[in-house]
């Protein structure tokens, strides 16, 4: 114990305890005489801590040694802890509590804990369960790793996998945990929870940041954990906050998220939780979790609880109270962390021969190694660097997994998403495609396409996908790009397998080229750097180049902002409509890079858009089309007003996510606070999907704008990167499932299941005629499934789509009730009906299936069971249309052999129109949680060189058989694919060579020494050689790329672009049909052939040599070659025909022998009967003329068609002949007369006034008599006075008409004129009406009412209360049943009613201006509270008050907290809270630097109710008069012991002989140290 007691720890302690279990003697110590021991123990212990502390020891049992106590020795703070835990750890020991981790056997135990300078030679281990050899984590390497030299290492077998073998080099062996608990600055941090004291000198990482360590400081042990002071590196400052950080939030949710605003937390933190109630469930308090690198952001993060795990932690309750968290820091085992070996031999079965993790470095020659579970593994970031090594039998040879956890992955996410749609362009023969071509051009494209893409396409009802080896967007039209081919992967085709018309939709995705963000140009990719995303961290992409990347024409690429001018500002995204069409389509004046359901906001009302309105997009046409929709998967927007050369501005969904990158350009003045040049940040807070806030970095302040700017502000994307991987993305490939479900034939998807129909029969055929019994309503084409409740005729599959054919017999029209069926569309030159032979049995039915155009649902293969949570929400293209998959159920969810997907929107083409089942390429969407990525760059590395490979995979030493001409072959098979394992981001680089004499440079060369073949795996560039020779013909000394041939060489080979140029220069035709140029031919001008499309011009006569030109079209041109068969009269050198019409004659035009043809004109036409060789000649209607007719002709009038009468508007004019043909026989006006057949009656209203004999003046036609009686004129003085009517005679002075007599209404006194007036307070128009002025006022002298309403509010009202009433003045809003302020104005016999009550929320008295607080003048003021609106606020009370009252209800002022009565003093400095002052020095105090000095002023405050002096100059310190106070103190003090000054500048000690004077206070808590404290005292007591 003393000597733990010296140098901490407990070892000898429990080495001490561990030898009771030695020998009898002992053993019978701690079991029948245990509790005995352990009270001896503790009685021991009572009398060591009254050793130490100097106290004598009262009951004495023994006299033969007498206590010496020595003032002069003091004991270290904390000692009696110390000793209190050293016999706790022995009294575990001693009574197997387990709390104890008891030593393992010898069989057990690694075999050397290896330090500085370690060498082992010529040394063989054996037995041992654990390595041979491992770093020591108490110790530090500084210049000499340990080494093995000529050693061996047989590790105890167990035949199974174990961990234990040869040598483990782990990195973090001698790292050391500890929690901040607080920082005296910001290079003094006070940790807890440490296991050992560190070596120095040491560091700890936090993200990127690395912290030194140069001192440790007050090291105090604890079983549970020491604490001690970290001195840091004044370089490395740590300026993070200590403690526990308490939690905003954890959702209760799979995953569960934490909240807390910039948490400032990295991927892998270690964090342990606590609540004051009770944590959710899921989360054990006081368990370390660690941080996950999926979802975290800059306020949010999961957990999972494993390191570096992949599934983040669930919760499924809440908790309750206040959840918080502490972080653990790591510090870092010092030194060199690496081992060395040279012809180290190593037997391990099932072990592991060199294993290296958590950055451990190692290097070893010649090391061999059998039997091993891994032979050579580096894990978590180490390095294995081996030449002339050996790995036989085992399992695994070489393995690398993992990266260093210490490095911080660089995080990304993907900029654009790997597949997008592009349009054929092919608008001339400048730009075609051809059969076997090898080029398609494309536009209309969301970004540019990359290098190593595929381009899909659909040939009609053939799927081909084209390898793009790389693109070219030089010298083409402005979004146009040209995409060059190779071969089909397959292998069964070259080049196109048909042309591509123009303007045909295509899907193109990315494979190995991916655009990134994150500023990643810089990023190292040597050895490989690993790219993992969220949606499946497990694949790991290998980078091989990163470029900078600006594709200008993206619809990212660069994007019109607007800022606010405002404190933070706000950018919004923009885009101008130039035109809208009249199918509603909307084009932009760029690429706007929407998708459907991107929210599109107008800023000003025109065309049918409404400002401010939130629309979403409905379908994008072309990459600056779109259409619009009023409700997220709402119907298309329509009534848009067609528009062109438009400039409407709307707001835009951004696509922004935090951390992304802006520069900002202008053609005027950017935004006051805004710099060209500079890169700014998208701040994760009010982040929105239209607006965002930008910061100089990721978690600065958000950014204030205070002027506009002018122009065209433009925002770049920054920080984007065109990136190369190794690999291929991953896409998840979904197969349509044969059969997929049915959906009936006339159901609508989806139906699940769908309904089938019963066939009537299926005729044993060739083709198989398949009979409904009503019309089955198909088309050619429809894709249907079949199933049988028996068999089937041969020829027949359940499993299997067949396509709807006609067999040419019917047309399927509504009435078809049979139709064929083929295994291919029927489209396909190729598609045969199939033919059924045998016999069949049960019922017959069929149906449709899902994937026909507007369903939504398909039937899938299903994924495996890790890739399921990768289909939802991810995204693919089909034929230029973007679908995302909703929804995934598997097999296990549908419980059959199939999946099924559900799309977020209905299918535009079907998916199952295919020869053969297409195959959904599906990826992860950018924005999204799962398109996060990070990147690796300090991964595990296993490099061995001249390595030789043994049997791998043939597995333990029981396993191999060893030797096999005894006990026969192993019993594992040898697995090649276990010679070398990269797993996750590690690599291995590897020149080995197996049993078999395969020897391989990594995957990529191979050379077989038994059959001397050479394999290359890699592109391969040789320069600068003489020349290659083959076993045949001549050695080769150029690769040449003269495209004329020239040399004529007979060691030279053409490249393949001077092949294909000589032979486009001989023949005049290039690669994809354009004509060469003549100068370009060879020989120049006369080359060239005469190519099959008549592009070129013979260039000589044609000499055929007694042959004949045969199969001749005929001519259609005067100079076109004539076959006999075409011998027509347009051969005829005399006739010369023009339009030719049907009815035309040939007719001879006199000139000589020459003929042409005439059309027949006049009253006759000629209509030729080809076939009955006859004309038919007719008079044309409508052309006898009355010059035509014979004058004698004598027409009978039976022949003419004579008229009836009718009517007419007016009576006819003219000569008689005209009147006569108008008239007929008579003529009437149609306005007054009807006539029937030549009856003639006047119409009904028909006599218009003015027909009738005049009126008299001022009467009107009637009839006052009683009876009836003829029309007569009849006066208007008449009708008044006998109508009983009101006159205007009445009316003698301006005023109202009014009715004075009740019972009559007749006579003319029955009624008066009442005047009317608008009245004032001072002229009140008594006895009048009141109206309203020219201003709308009125007034009088008193008005009396209920209740007084202003603007619909009732704002004056009265009632009764008390012993009197009141009147009551509301406010705004406020009504009579109390809903609402206002003064309340009461009075009454009483006096308690005699009183005004002011109702609101806040008063304030203004001066009469309104601008400023006016005083308030009163005998009195009663309130609770007394505020100047704030504890920090200043105010002034002026005047002499006093307290009132008598105990006990005297009035007085309190302080709530612990405060005490102070007075500033000029001190020389100002000084600390808790400082113990005294008068003088060069002012008024200074800090006492005396024991038990008199001068005591006392103590620097800092919560002082009551302040005084606060004008004093200077350097101002509070000096607490009387009270509580803060004080800093040293030494062992107990409550209220009197404290004086000590001899350390401003701190306090006991002392218990005080003299007047130096008393700084009493002491009102305990504190036992000999370091500086700050304990609460009260001064002013003696």
């Amino acid at each position: 114990m003393i000597f733990d007691l010296k140098y901490g720890e407990y070892n000898r302690t429990i080495s001490a305890g561990l030898k009771y279990y030695q020998n009898a003697s002992g053993r019978v110590t701690i079991t029948t005489q245990l509790s005995e021991t352990v009270a001896s123990l503790q009685y021991l212990e009572t009398i060591l801590d009254k050793i130490i502390a100097n106290d004598p020891i009262t009951t004495v049992y023994n006299t033969s040694f007498s206590q010496i106590t020595d003032g002069a020795f003091v004991k270290e703070t904390g000692t009696e802890g110390v000793l209190e835990e050293l016999f706790d750890a022995l009294e575990d020991v001693l009574q197997s509590s387990g709390g104890i981790n008891f030593p393992k056997d010898n069989d057990k135990l690694d075999v050397f804990l290896c330090n500085d300078a370690v060498i082992l030679r010529a040394m063989t281990m054996q037995g041992h369960g654990g390595f041979a050899m491992v770093l020591d984590p108490a110790g530090q390497i500084l210049a000499k790793s340990p080494y093995a030299q000529e050693c061996a290492s047989f590790s105890k077998s167990i035949n199974a996998q174990t961990f234990s073998g040869g040598m483990f080099v782990d990195g973090f062996a001698g790292n050391l945990q500890f929690l901040h608990a607080s920082s005296t600055s910001t290079t003094r941090i006070n940790v807890s929870g440490l296991d050992r004291f560190p070596e120095l000198p040491a560091s700890f990482i936090v993200g990127d940041d690395i912290f030194k360590v140069n001192y440790v400081r007050d090291y105090v042990y604890g079983a549970s954990g020491s604490t001690a002071t970290l001195v840091l590196d004044e370089t490395t400052p740590f300026n993070l906050t200590a403690g526990v950080q308490t939690l905003t939030s954890i959702t209760q949710a799979d995953p569960a998220v934490f909240t807390k605003t910039d948490h400032g937390l990295q991927a892998g933190a270690t964090l342990v939780f606590s609540t004051t109630g009770t944590l959710p469930t899921g989360i054990v308090a006081g368990k370390e979790y660690y941080v996950s690198e999926t979802g975290l952001t800059g306020n949010t993060f999961r957990i999972t609880a494993d390191f570096l795990g992949t599934v983040a932690l669930a919760t499924t309750s809440a908790g309750s109270g206040t959840h918080s968290y502490q972080r653990k820091y790591e510090i870092l085992m010092p030194g060199n962390r690496s081992m060395l070996s040279n012809d180290f031999t190593q037997i391990s079965d099932m072990g592991y021969g060199l294993l290296a993790t958590n950055g451990g470095l190692t290097e070893a020659v010649s090391m061999f190694t059998y039997y091993c579970y891994a032979s050579y593994m580096s894990l978590n970031g180490a390095q294995i660097r081996s030449i002339g090594g050996s790995s036989a039998h085992g399992i695994y040879a070489l393995v690398a997994d993992g990266s260093d956890p210490l490095e911080v992955p660089t995080p990304t996410t993907l900029y654009y998403d790997v597949a997008q749609r592009v349009d054929c362009y092919f608008p001339s023969a400048s730009f075609q495609n051809v059969t076997g071509g090898l080029v398609v051009y494309v536009n209309n494209y969301d970004y540019t396409p990359l290098n190593n893409s595929e381009l899909e396409v659909d040939h009609g009802n053939l799927i081909f996908r084209y390898p793009v080896t790389s693109v070219s967007t030089t010298d083409l039209p402005t979004g146009v790009a040209k995409l060059n081919l190779t071969s089909d992967t397959t292998g069964n085709f070259d080049g196109l397998f048909a042309a591509i018309s123009d303007g045909t939709k295509m899907s193109l995705r990315s494979n190995s080229q991916i655009v990134l963000t994150g500023e990643l140009a810089d990023v190292a990719t040597r050895p490989s750097t690993g790219l993992r995303f969220s949606e499946s961290p497990t694949d790991v992409y290998r980078v091989l180049q990163f470029e900078d990347f600006n594709d200008g024409t993206a619809g990212r690429g660069a994007l019109d902002v607007e800022f606010t001018v405002a404190n933070p500002t706000v950018l919004t995204f923009t885009i101008t409509v130039t035109d809208i069409t009249s199918n509603n389509t909307l084009t932009t004046d760029r690429n706007h890079g929407l998708r459907r359901g991107d929210i599109f906001v107008p800023k000003t009302t025109a065309n049918g858009l409404t400002a401010s309105t939130t629309y979403y997009v409905f379908d994008v046409p072309t990459y600056n089309t779109i259409q619009l929709t009023t409700s997220l998967g709402g119907t298309l927007l329509g009534g848009l007003t067609n528009g062109s050369g438009l400039s409407l501005v709307n707001v835009i969904a951004h696509k922004q996510l935090a951390d992304y990158r802006l520069q900002f350009s202008s053609t005027g003045t950017l935004p006051t606070g805004i710099t060209a040049g500079i890169t700014y940040f998208v701040l994760e807070t009010n982040l929105t999907s239209t607006t965002f806030e930008i910061g100089t970095s990721k978690t600065s302040a958000a950014l204030e704008v205070t002027g506009a700017g002018t122009g065209d502000i433009t925002a770049i994307a920054d920080g984007i990167t065109k990136t190369t991987l190794r690999e291929n993305y991953d896409y998840i490939d979904l197969t349509v499932y044969q059969p997929s479900e049915s959906v009936g034939t006339t159901g609508a998807s989806p139906v699940v299941p769908g309904a089938f129909t019963t066939l009537s029969s299926i005729s044993v055929a060739a083709p198989a005629v398949f009979t409904t019994a009503s019309p089955h309503g198909f088309a050619v084409g429809d894709v249907i499934r079949l199933k049988t409740t028996g068999s089937l005729p041969t020829g027949l599959n359940e499993s299997l789509h067949y396509f709807v054919s006609n067999n040419n017999k019917d047309s399927l029209g509504a009435s078809s009730v049979q139709f064929t069926v083929t295994t291919t569309p029927p489209a396909l030159a190729s598609s045969v009906e199939v033919d059924t032979s045998g016999t069949q049995s049960g019922t017959q039915t069929f149906a449709k299936v899902l994937g026909r155009v507007g369903d939504s649902t398909i039937s899938v293969v299903p994924v495996a069971p890790q890739e399921r949570s990768r289909v939802p929400n991810s995204r693919f293209v089909f034929k230029g249309e973007e679908y995302v998959i909703s929804q995934y159920q598997s097999e296990d969810d549908l419980s059959d052999n199939y999946a099924r997907i559900t799309l977020n929107r209905p299918l535009e083409n079907s998916i199952i129109e295919f020869e053969g089942s297409y195959t959904i390429r599906s990826a992860v969407p950018t924005r999204s949680l799962n398109s996060y990525g990070n990147l690796t760059i300090r991964i595990s590395l296993t490099r061995v060189t001249g390595h030789d490979l043994l049997e791998i995979g043939s597995g333990s030493y029981a396993d191999t058989n060893y030797p096999n001409e005894i006990y026969g072959p192993a019993v594992n098979a040898l697995n090649a694919d276990n010679e070398t394992q990269e797993r996750t981001v590690g690599r291995v680089f590897y020149v080995t060579t197996d049993q078999f004499g395969n020897f391989n440079v990594g995957p990529f060369f191979k050379v077989d020494q038994g059959t001397g073949r050479v394999t290359f795996s890699a592109a391969i560039a040789l320069s600068n050689l003489d020349g290659i020779g083959f076993k045949r013909g001549v050695p080769v000394s150029e690769f040449s790329t003269d495209s004329s041939f020239s040399d004529n060489a007979v060691d030279t080979v053409p490249t393949e672009n001077a092949a294909r140029l000589y032979i486009e220069r001989r023949l005049g035709i290039s690669h994809s049909g354009a004509k060469i140029i003549d100068a370009n031919l060879i020989p120049s001008v006369t080359g060239g052939f005469m190519d099959l499309s008549g592009q070129q011009a013979m260039k000589a006569n044609m000499n055929l040599n007694q042959n004949k030109i045969v199969n001749l079209s005929d001519p259609t041109q005067p100079q076109d070659a004539m076959n006999l068969r075409s011998f027509t009269f347009d051969n005829l050198q005399n006739f010369s025909f023009t339009d030719l019409e049907a009815n035309q004659l040939l007719v001879f035009t006199g000139n000589d022998r020459d003929a042409v043809n005439a059309t027949v004109v006049g009253d006759i036409a000629l209509d030729i009967d080809s076939t009955a060789n006859s004309i038919d000649a007719q008079i044309q209607p409508d052309v006898i003329l009355n010059a035509d007719i014979n004058s004698a002709a004598d027409i009978a009038q039976s022949k003419l068609l004579m008229q009836l009468a009718g009517t007419d508007l007016n009576a006819p004019t003219g000569t008689a002949a005209v009147k006569q043909a108008r008239s007929g026989l008579a003529s009437f006006s149609s306005t007054e007369f009807t006539v029937t057949d030549g009856w003639v009656q006047l119409k009904n209203n028909g006599t218009p006034k003015s027909a009738l004999a005049q009126v008299a003046a001022q009467s009107v036609l009637g009839n006052d008599a009683l009876t009836t009686s003829n029309v007569a004129d009849i006066p208007f003085t008449t009708i008044v006075d006998a109508g009983g009517s009101v006159k205007k005679t009445q009316f003698g002075s301006v005023g109202l008409l009014a009715r004075t007599n009740a019972s009559s209404g007749t006579s003319d006194s029955d009624y008066s004129v009442v005047d009317y007036a608008a009245g004032s307070s001072s002229t009140v128009e008594a006895g009048k009406l009141i109206i309203r002025d020219s201003n709308g006022d009125f007034g009088g002298r008193i008005i009396d009412v209920a209740q007084y309403n202003i603007d619909g509010f009732e704002a004056v009202d009265s009632g009764t209360s008390g012993s009197g009433g009141f009147i009551r003045l509301h406010t705004f809003g406020g009504t009579g049943g109390g809903g609402g302020g206002g003064i309340f104005l009461q009075d009454g016999s009483l006096a308690a009613d005699k009183s005004t009550f002011y109702d609101n929320d806040l008063h304030t008295f203004r001066t009469q201006n309104g601008l400023s607080n006016a005083p308030v003048i009163a005998s009195s003021i009663q309130v609770s509270a007394l505020t100047t609106g704030g504890n920090t606020t200043a105010g002034t009370i002026t005047g002499r008050w006093s307290l009132t009252g008598s105990s006990p209800n005297e009035s007085r002022l309190e302080a709530t907290y612990s405060a005490d009565v102070a007075e500033y003093y000029e001190g020389d400095k100002e000084y600390e809270v808790g400082t113990v002052l005294v008068f003088g020095g060069d002012k008024e105090v200074t800090s006492s630097n005396t024991h038990m000095d008199k001068r005591i002023a006392g103590v620097v405050s800092n919560t002082a109710a009551y302040v005084m002096y606060t004008a004093c100059p200077g350097h101002k310190n509070l000096v607490a008069l009387v009270g509580r106070v803060p004080c800093k103190v040293v030494g062992k003090i107990k409550k209220g012991d009197i404290l004086v000054t000590s001899g350390i500048h401003g701190v306090a000690t006991v002392n218990e002989d005080p003299k007047v004077g130096t008393i700084v206070g009493k002491a009102i808590e305990d504190y036992d140290s000999d370091h500086i404290g700050t304990i609460e005292i009260a001064v002013g007591r003696s």
